[in-house]
């Protein structure tokens, strides 16, 4: 667990997806966003289908905003070969708390990536998920432990054949200006006895202190291998996440909000 967070809104990029005709069009004049002329897209390439085999008639018309990132296209197959018709994919402005489990972590990722001063209004479960998700993009299969009864490990790093644990993970959401001492180390050390396991990570949003520093290799003589992970170290894992997102920073916040709203309620998010 950590500190108290405060609210703070994440807006992202979502998408539509409905049927739709080529009265559609797919080259509007402007963003309606921000206004900025979009560029347009078309490709048209052959398509493999199951009972048709390979057809040269897939289409795609697109058009998206150099400044903001929105974007709509139409695809369309030949209809001889399926019974769905053109779809339409439209871009949809989104809003929402930065604790919001509708945020994909991915996103949530790639946002604090380029903002890592708001992780400090991440709530601790909100971190652990996203601490969990960050180590399954580096390869690794995690689970998360229950709310209570976590037998002192917020996560659990299993071996390659998700047999047992291969290492246990303790997140600290702190403050930046906290530190983690070296009584958590002790402690995870004997959660390591309890989850039949010689390796451990802490991963705070802080520091550590000089004497919790100096505590892993006192314990790697010992057989335990423990590792530490501060605020520098995990923004240099976040860099997992390559989704780029569009510069919406460039809209004002006034009128982010508004879309997001509008468009909260027409996806009927609320």
């Amino acid at each position: 667990m950590g500190d108290a967070t405060a609210t703070q809104t994440i807006f992202f990029w979502g998408e539509t997806l409905q049927g739709s005709s080529w009265l559609c069009d797919p080259h509007p004049e402007r963003c309606p966003y921000c206004g900025e002329f979009p560029r347009y897209l078309h490709e048209c390439s052959p398509a493999t289908f199951p009972s048709y085999g390979r057809l040269p008639h897939y289409e795609k018309k697109a058009s998206v905003c150099p400044l903001c990132g929105w974007y709509i296209s139409v695809q369309a197959w030949p209809t001889d070969a399926t019974s769905k018709g053109p779809f339409l994919h439209r871009a949809a402005l989104l809003g929402f708390d930065l604790n919001s489990p509708s945020i994909p972590l991915g996103i949530l990722g790639a946002y604090l990536r380029e903002h890592f001063s708001a992780i400090y209004n991440l709530d601790w479960r909100r971190f652990e998920e996203l601490t969990a998700d960050v180590f399954r993009e580096h390869g690794y299969s995690v689970i998360l432990t229950k709310r209570t009864r976590d037998r002192g490990a917020d996560l659990i790093i299993l071996n390659n054949d998700r047999t047992g644990a291969r290492a246990i993970v303790e997140c600290k959401r702190l403050s930046r200006h906290r530190t983690v001492g070296v009584a958590l180390v002790r402690e995870l050390v004997g959660a390591c006895v309890d989850w039949e396991t010689q390796e451990a990570v802490i991963v705070t949003t802080g520091s550590f202190s000089t004497v919790a520093r100096a505590a892993p290799p006192r314990y790697a003589t010992r057989g335990y291998k423990i590792r530490l992970i501060d605020a520098y170290e995990f923004l240099c894992m976040l860099g997992v996440y390559n989704e780029k997102l569009p510069p919406l920073n460039l809209l004002s916040e006034r009128i982010r909000r508004e879309i997001a709203e509008c468009n909260r309620r027409m996806l009927r998010l609320e």
